[in-house]
């Protein structure tokens, strides 16, 4: 049985008050705050690598367009590993899910059948370092979508090595991991082929309001049709066809945000 790294052994006196570090993360207050907080944390427990991916929309788990990923790892890795497809539902997040376990081991079982591209894809992690590690699920709280975490040993831990630390602080490793995802779950997704303008974001809050072009108009001080521009626009960015469902992706993406001046009468 593999012993404990002793950096690893004393993280928890490093990464000490967990209470602290929780708070910290619930305090973020946009993605990339979360992100490097989380991060760091990580790798104090011999995690360096960390790839995280979140798709909110139900029915939209494999469009890259729709879905956050995070990830500390160099280009030479993420761009064909985003390019092939290869971030789509990994082997072992896809094995933890279907056996409803939270995190599962790098390790290949008896009962798991490699199809070529599995194998080829396990072959590109290999070639670039990612033998060893834990898939983290969030299935339990992402009901509708699709969110999971990959955490990668650093260079000199193997698998045993890694086993070894799950069994030591795998269980606030899994704490600090959900409270993570949980607090992505109320930040704006800005994903870069959805984003909306501040003025886009504004109209769709009053549309969602129950707000006719008219009332909105009047509120920001627009003309009808300029509303009309807006709410186009913002469908478009967002991919639908109507307002309502412009509504329902944006408030699925927490980009319905109350506006500063609130200038309702009602």
């Amino acid at each position: 049985m593999a012993s404990l790294d002793p950096e690893i052994e004393a993280a928890s006196d490093t990464c000490d008050d967990i209470l602290d570090h929780l708070a910290r993360i619930t305090d973020a207050g946009d993605v990339d705050t979360a992100w490097a907080l989380h991060c760091a944390c990580m790798a104090r427990y011999g995690f360096e690598g960390v790839i995280y991916s979140y798709a909110a929309l139900p029915g939209h788990v494999d469009v890259l367009e729709d879905t956050l990923i995070l990830s500390n790892h160099p280009r030479s890795f993420m761009e064909p590993y985003l390019r092939e497809g290869w971030w789509r539902r990994p082997l072992y997040l896809r094995y933890a899910e279907r056996t409803g376990q939270d995190s599962m081991p790098w390790r290949l079982l008896p009962d798991m059948h490699l199809t070529d591209a599995q194998r080829r894809r396990q072959a590109f992690r290999a070639a670039h370092g990612l033998t060893a590690g834990m898939s983290i699920s969030f299935r339990k709280f992402t009901p509708q979508g699709q969110a999971g975490m990959g955490l990668c040993a650093r260079p000199g831990i193997d698998q045993d090595g890694v086993d070894a630390i799950w069994r030591v602080h795998g269980q606030r490793l899994l704490l600090m991991s959900m409270v993570f995802h949980l607090r992505i779950t109320t930040l704006p997704m800005l994903l870069a082929a959805r984003s909306l303008s501040p003025r886009q974001a504004e109209v769709l809050y009053w549309s969602s309001d129950g707000k006719s072009v008219q009332d909105i108009a009047t509120l920001l001080g627009l003309r009808p049709a300029t509303v009309e521009k807006h709410l186009r626009l913002a469908r478009a960015a967002l991919g639908v066809q109507t307002t309502a469902q412009a509504v329902l992706r944006a408030s699925v993406l927490n980009l319905l945000v109350r506006p500063v001046r609130d200038e309702r009468t009602d």
